[in-house]
């Protein structure tokens, strides 16, 4: 259907017109998620301590590799996991600012 199959009598309406509807269609789903949101943000439990990252991905490691690992080997990938996440909390823990290079060593 092109714009010169429209009969006449049928009113054009403009973008802006078609925007403006269209933000007013949105507007109730908007405001229905935001108060979902809302009673999401309120548990009626105390909520309860999420995992650190170094579990969640010894977790994920576990799940995938525990067919081909002895126990002894899983709980040295976890403390490695954890060591790596400790290193990780140190170098984010190191401010730069915008202009600190690289420390180079070079000698000719």
């Amino acid at each position: 259907m092109n714009l010169a199959d429209i009969p006449p009598s049928v009113p054009k309406t403009t973008r802006r017109e078609f925007g403006k509807a269209l933000g007013g269609l949105a507007a109730p789903l908007v405001a229905a998620s935001s108060l979902e949101a809302q009673a999401e943000k309120k548990p009626s439990q105390p909520a309860t301590s999420s995992p650190s990252p170094a579990q969640t991905l010894f977790e994920l490691i576990r799940q995938k590799y525990a067919k081909y690992l002895t126990s002894d080997q899983l709980d040295e990938v976890r403390k490695r996991v954890e060591r790596n996440q400790s290193r990780t909390e140190n170098l984010r823990g190191f401010k730069l600012s915008n202009g600190d290079e690289p420390a180079f060593c070079f000698r000719a």
